[in-house]
């Protein structure tokens, strides 16, 4: 269950959230953008609105909102990356709208 107060988190907790929703993405990242299309390459990857710290007015869920916002600043990182020797290729993050 996502936790509702900072009195809740647990480190496997956080451990287990940021494996799935950082680590895992981040090393597709490192792989995927070396194979892109450099006339137009194209690399979505899944994210959540709750990652955004400036959309953050509730509070709560506090493993997993860290976990997509370090999804979300991987993301724009490895875009600068890659604009450098790919300027035409595309990275994403996307969420989906309730």
């Amino acid at each position: 269950m996502p936790e509702k107060r900072l009195a809740d988190l647990d480190q496997a907790q956080l451990l287990a959230t940021f494996q799935i929703n950082t680590f895992g993405p981040a090393l597709l990242l490192r792989h995927f953008c070396g194979l892109l299309d450099p006339q137009r390459g194209v690399l979505a990857m899944l994210s959540a609105k709750v990652g955004s710290i400036g959309d953050n007015r509730l509070g709560g869920w506090n493993s997993y909102r860290a976990s997509k916002a370090a999804l979300n600043m991987l993301i724009k990182t490895a875009s600068i990356e890659v604009r450098r020797s790919q300027p035409n290729a595309v990275l994403l993050a996307l969420h989906r709208a309730p």
